[in-house]
């Protein structure tokens, strides 16, 4: 993935059906994972993705730095009001080069 900063990667909205409801999105962790294996490597802090309003997960540096590294994003959504309810996700993220692309 050669994608630049700020490059939108996937969108995980969330639905609240209460009256005036709003919601707010947070990566708790981003764990870094060589190719090949299920086991962390650990959390990177800060994390190289953000998370907007509309739950839009964007890049915050240039991935392909990690060359053939994935992540494991644990994500959040979770109501600014009484009850505070909270919904969990991950999302995997994997940086392929070219090479790995059989044609």
């Amino acid at each position: 993935m050669n994608a630049e900063v700020n490059y939108t990667l996937v969108s995980i909205p969330a639905v609240d059906r209460d009256l005036n409801a709003s919601l707010s999105y947070y990566i708790s962790s981003s764990l870094i994972h060589r190719v090949g294996s299920n086991e962390s490597m650990g959390s990177l802090l800060p994390s190289p993705f953000s998370i907007n309003s509309r739950g839009e997960i964007r890049t915050q540096v240039l991935v392909g730095e990690f060359r053939r590294d994935w992540f494991r994003l644990e994500v959040m959504a979770r109501e600014n009001t009484a009850p505070f309810r909270e919904a969990h996700t991950q999302v995997e993220v994997r940086n392929i080069v070219s090479e790995q692309i059989e044609a």
